[in-house]
């Protein structure tokens, strides 16, 4: 029963008292989250699902406190766009119409903050199945390009969540842009996960 779901994952979201939020297959965004995010003290950017392939409802959602943070740039990603005339694979090219999205934003600390320096926050849901790692590559360069892109003029810390369905070790995990070298980290048991990770002294929850 989703009115009573919905209670429970309310309270379990806010049990973690995250300054940030990333939330993935939301919907009901504006009847339900938005009011509730709102009554507790945060901001959201929702993003729906594309709509190429049928209707759609869910999408992903960033949400940070007022009282903690001011987003000064937002911007939506359609990973169906990773598509272009130039991949030789069209098997390929149409496997990868799958309409799936993503949300950034880059919020500022107030200035009491002991902290001021700004973060890009993106939050990301891509292909699923197993099978089709070579969506889940071409949509993963596709997403870092448009990270890269928008955080050309401020360079500024990031970090990405969402449900990206690639273990530490795989094939996407390793060729993502980073300074890091190959990582021997055992992937977590379960695809799905929550986790409440600290950057830089702000608390940021994951919900997949």
């Amino acid at each position: 029963n989703w009115l009573s779901r919905r209670q429970v994952l309310l309270r379990e979201i806010f049990s973690m008292d995250a300054d940030i939020l990333c939330l993935q297959e939301v919907d009901d965004f504006d009847d339900w989250w938005r009011p509730q995010l709102s009554s507790a003290g945060y901001d959201s950017v929702y993003k729906k699902r594309t709509e190429h392939l049928r209707p759609r409802q869910e999408g992903v959602v960033i949400a940070y406190k007022r009282d903690s943070f001011q987003m000064f740039r937002s911007d939506y990603i359609e990973l169906n766009d990773a598509v272009t005339d130039d991949i030789e694979d069209r098997n390929l090219a149409a496997r990868s119409i799958t309409d799936h999205c993503a949300v950034m934003m880059m919020l500022q600390p107030w200035e009491m903050c002991d902290d001021p320096t700004g973060i890009l926050i993106c939050c990301a849901v891509l292909e699923d199945r197993q099978e089709l790692e070579a969506v889940r590559m071409l949509q993963g360069k596709y997403l870092a390009h448009k990270i890269e892109k928008f955080n050309s003029d401020f360079h500024l810390p990031v970090i990405l969540a969402g449900s990206l369905f690639c273990e530490p070790g795989g094939l996407l995990y390793e060729r993502a842009p980073s300074e890091r070298r190959a990582s021997a980290e055992r992937a977590p048991s379960a695809e799905r996960s929550e986790a409440r990770v600290s950057r830089r002294g702000y608390s940021l929850s994951v919900r997949a």
